[in-house]
């Protein structure tokens, strides 16, 4: 990012959850604010769901979401739009079916990535990326793209990608392109490049070795930095950083 980090009157992202649950009611939507670990919802990732089912790894989400590498220099940016995962694949699935927790993390056929998934390759999920750009106007848009080697959960709020070994990468969105502002990647995304398409990140990402076993995250919307005062109301942060996603929360 070229330095430019909006501010939103939040803290902590519960917050920030509950006044964009406000503003997401007032422009006529109904959603589910969700902590992810709903046993520690002051200091964890907030969605917002199109059901009250818990985790909604299967839905595409509005999320408010701290990510190390957005926050870079200690500000707790957080991204807020949208959020979609993909869970664990048909090859690995009978050893997570032995536990309830490991079940949740296998992907059924109602699991949005399949469609998300699909959408990447073919492009279309590009042109929704343009729609977000012109929606946001001035403010920054960026994806950010983490991955990592999914074991048989222990607790249901405990993915790869929250671990510090997690591979990140983030881009910037710029006319329609995805421009590198900082990684942390190994072998899994090491193909990704300096600029990119979701397009172009979706055919990578399909030659991922073992990719029944990897959990991935596509995290798209806008860096916000909480502030106690003033910043964007809102109902300005959804219509210009969650809106242009509603046809993906689902």
């Amino acid at each position: 990012m070229d330095g430019f980090v909006p501010e939103f009157a939040f803290s902590p992202l519960r917050d920030a959850a509950t006044q964009l649950h406000g503003a997401a009611r007032r422009a006529g939507v109904q959603l589910h604010p969700l902590p992810y670990s709903r046993y520690d919802p002051e200091h964890t990732t907030w969605w917002l769901s199109p059901t009250s089912d818990n985790p909604a790894y299967a839905r595409g989400k509005i999320i408010a979401e701290t990510s190390p590498i957005v926050d870079q220099g200690g500000t707790n940016a957080a991204i807020i739009g949208f959020h979609v995962e993909k869970g664990i694949g048909p090859r690995a699935a009978a050893v997570f079916a032995e536990t309830a927790r490991g079940q949740r993390s296998v992907m059924q056929d109602d699991w949005v990535w399949h469609d998300f998934a699909r959408a990447m390759e073919s492009g279309v999920m590009d042109g929704t990326l343009r729609t977000a750009e012109v929606a946001a106007g001035d403010l920054p848009v960026v994806v950010e793209i983490v991955i990592g080697v999914q074991l048989v959960p222990e607790r249901d709020w405990v993915r790869p990608t929250d671990s510090p070994d997690a591979e990140r990468i983030l881009y910037q969105l710029s006319n329609g392109r995805l421009l590198l502002c900082r990684r942390q990647t190994g072998t899994m995304l090491e193909k990704l490049g300096d600029s990119e398409t979701l397009a172009s990140i979706a055919h990578k990402i399909s030659s991922v070795p073992d990719l029944d076993w990897t959990w991935i995250e596509v995290l798209a919307g806008v860096p916000l930095r909480p502030v106690l005062g003033a910043g964007i109301s809102p109902d300005e942060v959804w219509r210009r950083a969650c809106a242009p996603w509603l046809s993906w929360v689902r």
